[in-house]
């Protein structure tokens, strides 16, 4: 008698139904998901430090987790409501860890893929229409009131045994507050600002920065030296401003800023280099 070969899709349902168990059941209780999570986290950067509020359990092998927040060097960076976590099922079959990721978060969306390599976390973040208003983080920047929607994604690959990422971003309806900087001025407005990303340890770089306004455009290159607190990361940016008519105007009305707006006429832009930290930064003209 002939045996008939076993359908892959019934050893694709088997497969699916070991996961289900192991998943739901191994991991539980909530504390065991809660401790594997945290370790995941850590694993990706020990400054990174997760609370969980509550685990449950949701078909078909995904955990959801509630009131997450997520702290760097005991600096609150996120809230989320529910975040969803499950198995990646390939990297499972060669024996990786390996799973994706999902929240509602900010007014949009965050997912990622990831697979734990022995060096360092490899995969993908894509983050979208997120409302910086919101974020936490950027609420310590109560002077220059950050505003507008947010899209990034950032590449995973270790170098030299240190978490590192390459990526784009881009703001839409992007605004921030100037009247610090330059007094008797307000918001700057920009439709678009796009650019490079990338950070290595605690090295944040951004390059090839376009900004497109109704005041002004701008270009950005430099890079962000994460410090303990948040507020005295140090600052290296060369942004290149490139006026419209509207703020030439304003400079000209402005005693302290009229030898400024005579630097803009017939020039492409003028250079400003900013340095310092976050809490206390420097501006300079180049």
């Amino acid at each position: 008698m002939k045996i008939k070969p076993i359908s892959p899709w019934l050893l694709y349902s088997l497969y699916f139904l070991s996961v289900t168990v192991f998943f739901l059941y191994y991991l539980f209780p909530a504390d065991a998901v809660k401790g594997y999570v945290q370790s995941l986290t850590s694993q990706l950067d020990p400054a990174l430090l997760v609370t969980i509020g509550q685990v449950r359990p949701a078909f078909p092998v995904h955990v959801r987790l509630s009131n997450v927040s997520m702290q760097h060097n005991r600096q609150l960076l996120m809230k989320a409501d529910k975040i969803t976590i499950a198995p990646r099922f390939f990297p499972f079959l060669t024996g990786k860890k390996g799973f994706t990721i999902s929240s509602h978060v900010y007014d949009g969306t965050v997912k990622g893929k990831m697979i734990m390599a022995s060096d360092g976390p490899v995969g993908q973040l894509q983050l979208s229409a997120l409302n910086l208003e919101k974020i936490q983080a950027l609420k310590r920047f109560d002077q220059l009131d950050p505003a507008g929607k947010l899209n990034c994604r950032l590449d995973f690959a270790p170098k030299n045994n240190t978490m590192s990422a390459e990526g784009n971003f881009d703001i839409v309806d992007f605004t921030v507050n100037i009247e610090e900087t330059f007094p008797g001025m307000t918001a700057l407005s920009f439709s678009s600002l796009v650019g490079k990303i990338g950070f290595s340890g605690n090295r944040l770089t951004i390059s090839d920065v376009k900004a497109r306004g109704r005041q002004t455009d701008a270009g950005i290159n430099g890079a962000l030296t994460l410090g303990n607190p948040l507020m005295e990361s140090k600052l290296d940016l060369l942004v290149t401003i490139r006026p419209h008519a509207e703020i030439i105007a304003a400079l000209r009305r402005n005693p302290a800023f009229q030898w400024l707006s005579a630097k803009t006429v017939g020039k492409s832009g003028f250079p400003m280099r900013i340095g310092g930290t976050v809490e206390d930064p420097e501006v300079s003209l180049q």
